[in-house]
């Protein structure tokens, strides 16, 4: 409830992931992370990078209207075998 999902995509073939989303409390991320990684279709699948963004506070003390929570980027690794071809 103090966590919400704004954004997901996922390339053509399902192996890279990116999920976006805002919190009302940073320390909220941490269980949602676990949760996550229980779900039946993230199961073996590993992130890479998590990027948190703080809205910036204007000279007048308050959050920007636009952005008043922070924000999270969730990126996942690569999943499954790379397959490289080699020369002939």
């Amino acid at each position: 409830s103090s966590l919400w999902i704004t954004g997901f995509s996922a390339s053509a073939d399902g192996r890279m992931l990116e999920i976006r989303g805002r919190m009302l409390d940073a320390s909220a991320l941490p269980d949602y992370l676990r949760r996550l990684n229980a779900e039946e279709r993230f199961k073996g699948r590993s992130f890479a990078q998590l990027e948190i963004r703080t809205p910036e506070v204007p000279a007048g003390g308050a959050p920007s209207a636009a952005t008043p929570y922070p924000e999270f980027v969730l990126r996942s690794v690569s999943g499954g075998r790379e397959t490289t071809e080699s020369p002939r």
